[in-house]
């Protein structure tokens, strides 16, 4: 799906947020939410993107209040917030006609010297998220 291509993005997410398959630590449990949201990572805040299969261009900006914004083609495709938590970096999307969202998570395997990051999603596809000049948030 194209909105997710960056997650990563992301893009900028994956098998530690729980994918059912049972592996991993049983006794750990998914947190529940929590009013106040957990800082995020500042070395992930940013804007990754590149051309997608289709020809179009997507991005994907992680800002630092915990929000998201996707885009392909220059349209705004997905918003909602995200969240790091150990190798996982898990993304909430905004409600759609007051339908909730699933929420998705992807590993985060190599954040590379040229601040692109290489992701891993729930069915084991690797994708790296090239980091673009930082824009502005709209």
């Amino acid at each position: 799906m194209m909105k997710r291509v960056m997650v990563l993005a992301g893009a900028l997410a994956l098998a530690a947020c729980g994918n059912g398959t049972g592996e991993g630590d049983s006794a750990s449990a998914a947190p529940a939410p929590s009013a106040t949201p957990a800082p995020v990572p500042t070395e992930l805040v940013g804007t990754y993107g590149a051309q997608g299969a289709d020809g179009r261009p997507w991005t994907t900006a992680l800002a630092a209040d915990g929000t998201y914004r996707n885009t392909v083609g220059g349209e705004l495709t997905e918003s909602g917030t995200w969240t790091r938590s150990g190798a996982s970096i898990c993304f909430t999307p905004m409600p759609v006609a007051e339908q909730a969202q699933a929420q998705t998570c992807q590993t985060l395997l190599n954040v590379n010297d040229d601040g692109s990051l290489v992701v891993r999603d729930a069915g084991g596809q690797e994708t790296i998220a090239p980091r673009l000049a930082d824009q502005p948030q709209q």
